[in-house]
């Protein structure tokens, strides 16, 4: 199993957040594979064509997580068995940014800014966490669409 590239993610490992993760790799194009680079910020790791990011540090619309099919006027949303990033999509969630986050200075104390700090990072455990929720129903979703098409082929 792979594992995630982004700074601080346990993805893939053995104690990582789930195991129910998609991976993807970086892009082909040098301008967007550079892109990568700078939104990953990793010191001590080069990112290469092999590493993988996890699904959690991407936002939502940048996944393509169904295919698209207009019947007699009708869109129909299939669940796609493999998802794909959408053309120019940069992983942009991580909890390691908080490190260099840059937090308003002017007037505030190192208290406040304690304080402002434990906001974002609670924003963000919380952003990660309702995402990995939708996933996994996203996921327990498209499992009743195997069990349905099973069903019917059967009669």
């Amino acid at each position: 199993m792979p594992t995630c590239f982004a700074p601080g993610c346990k993805s893939g490992y053995r104690n990582g957040y789930s195991t129910s993760r998609r991976f993807f790799g970086p892009p082909k194009d040098p301008t967007e594979f550079k892109r990568w680079e700078q939104a990953l910020h990793r010191k001590d790791k080069k990112l290469t064509a092999k590493c993988k990011v996890c699904d959690i540090h991407f936002e939502d619309d940048d996944i393509v997580k169904h295919y698209h099919h207009v019947v007699a006027r009708q869109e129909i949303l299939i669940a796609r068995g493999k998802w794909e990033l959408a053309p120019g999509a940069i992983p942009r969630l991580f909890l390691e940014k908080l490190e260099w986050f840059p937090l308003p200075s002017l007037g505030c104390t190192a208290h406040d800014q304690d304080m402002m700090a434990r906001v974002v990072k609670f924003y963000i455990v919380m952003r990660m966490f309702f995402f990995c929720k939708k996933s996994n129903q996203e996921l327990h979703l498209s499992e009743k669409v195997k069990n349905t098409r099973k069903k019917m082929k059967s009669l």
